[in-house]
C-alpha cells in the first residue's frame, strides 16, 4: 500500500512539477483591441500576451515579480522617424506617468523558468520498487535510478531551451533600438513595471 501511495505521489509531483516548453507571442499575430492616434502615430497594445499563448510559468512570474510583457503595434504616418525610448514615450494615461521600460536581457533573465530546481528529480532514486515474482531482495528494482536521473535531466533541458527561445524572442521584437521611419509599421514586445492594467498611450517627446 505504501508502494502505491509513493507511486501516485511521485506521478503527481511530476504532473504538478514538470518544465513547460516556451510557446512563441508572435505580436504580428496578436488581435490589438485598443488603439489610439497621435500626430500622425497609431500605438496599438495587448496585455496578458504570455498567459494567452499558454506560457503559464512565464505568466506567474510576471506577477510574482511586478513585471508585464506587453505586444504593441506601432504606425507611423507622420513625416519624421521616431524611436521608442527616444523621441517616442509610452504613457499611462491615467496617471500621466511615463513607463520605465525594462531591457529584454533583464526581462528574460527576470522572468525565467528556473532549472537547477529540476534536479530535486535526483531524490527519487532511492525508491524501491518489488518485481512480480514476490518479495525477495533479488526481486527489488530501484525505478528512482532509471527514471530519477532521466527527469531530471529532460525537465532541464526543455525549461532551459524555453528560457533561450523566451528570451530570443523579446530580443527580436525590441524596439527601442529601432528607427521607426515614416510610412512604416512595427510590432513589438515591451517589457514594463506592472501597474495593474492602465490604459497606455504614446507621446512625442519634446
Amino acid at each position: 500500500m505504501s508502494q502505491v501511495l509513493s507511486i501516485l505521489l511521485i506521478f503527481q509531483f511530476i504532473f504538478l512539477a514538470c518544465a513547460s516548453s516556451y510557446r512563441s507571442i508572435d505580436p504580428r499575430k496578436v488581435v490589438y483591441n485598443n488603439s489610439q492616434n497621435v500626430n500622425g502615430l497609431t500605438f496599438s497594445y495587448h496585455y496578458n500576451v504570455l498567459r494567452e499563448q499558454g506560457n503559464t510559468k512565464y505568466a506567474k512570474n510576471e506577477l510574482k515579480k511586478g513585471m508585464h510583457v506587453v505586444a504593441i503595434k506601432i504606425s507611423n504616418r507622420s513625416n519624421r522617424p521616431v524611436q521608442l525610448g527616444k523621441s517616442l514615450s509610452i504613457i499611462n494615461n491615467s496617471s500621466g506617468i511615463k513607463i520605465l521600460l525594462i531591457d529584454p536581457k533583464e526581462a528574460s533573465k527576470t522572468l525565467k523558468q528556473p532549472v537547477a530546481i529540476y534536479l530535486l528529480y535526483c531524490l527519487m532514486t532511492p525508491l524501491p520498487i518489488r518485481g512480480s515474482k514476490g518479495y525477495t531482495r533479488d526481486d527489488v528494482t530501484t525505478l528512482g535510478y532509471i527514471i530519477g536521473p532521466g527527469l531530471a535531466a529532460s525537465n532541464m533541458l526543455i525549461a532551459s531551451k524555453s528560457n533561450m527561445r523566451f528570451r530570443e524572442e523579446l530580443l527580436q521584437y525590441n524596439l527601442t533600438e529601432k528607427l521607426i521611419a515614416p510610412g512604416e509599421e512595427v510590432y513589438g514586445l515591451v517589457e514594463m513595471i506592472y501597474t495593474g492594467y492602465e490604459p497606455l498611450r504614446i507621446d512625442l517627446d519634446p
